[in-house]
């Protein structure tokens, strides 16, 4: 089972990446009850599979979706789980709501993302166990396209998360960093 914990009321999106060689059946639940049930057919590579839009959470609750294979074989490689409604912060031009690039980064990184208004922006940086490593920016920002450089030289090889949090909204992703690349 897949857990998260959402940060605000509001509703979510759960999207699940996941790659098949042979016809399979996978079933999801949600806390306990099942909201499909998916006919997969061989993938290539990876697929993308909308587990639910705009379920309706509740602010810093515990919630579980559990991946049943009833007939084949299914690798889940990750979900993603996204807020539906951002009221400050939207997709990007590549349709992305928020961009870390390089991910894996080796050196600096860039984080790109799109402000639907203007209004105050924190960026932070975290590490797996949940503590800020590092706060990248804390300012008003204009509605636009924004780009901010990372500087990762002084942390070590790893995962970590990077959260943006603008007009009551916030999105994170991870990033990771291996200087061996």
């Amino acid at each position: 089972a897949y857990t998260f914990r959402t940060t605000s009321t509001g509703a979510y999106n759960v999207n699940v990446q996941y790659s098949t060689t042979a016809p399979a059946t996978l079933v999801l639940e949600y806390n306990g009850n099942v909201i499909g049930t998916y006919n997969l057919q061989n993938t290539n590579g990876t697929a993308t599979l909308t587990a639910f839009e705009n379920i309706n959470c509740t602010a810093d609750k515990l919630h579980s979706i559990r991946t049943v294979v009833t007939s084949g074989t299914v690798k889940i490689i990750y979900l993603n789980v996204t807020t539906s409604d951002p009221t400050g912060i939207a997709k990007n031009s590549q349709d992305k709501e928020l961009s870390i690039y390089p991910n894996p980064a080796s050196g600096d990184a860039v984080i790109e993302y799109f402000l639907t208004q203007s209004g105050q922006v924190m960026i932070s940086l975290y590490n797996v166990l949940g503590k800020e490593v590092m706060n990248i920016i804390n300012e008003e920002q204009n509605t636009g396209t924004h780009k901010i450089n990372m500087n990762t030289t002084q942390l070590s090889n790893g995962i970590y998360f990077v959260k943006i949090q603008a007009d009551g909204e916030q999105l994170t992703q991870k990033f990771i960093i291996n200087k061996s690349l």
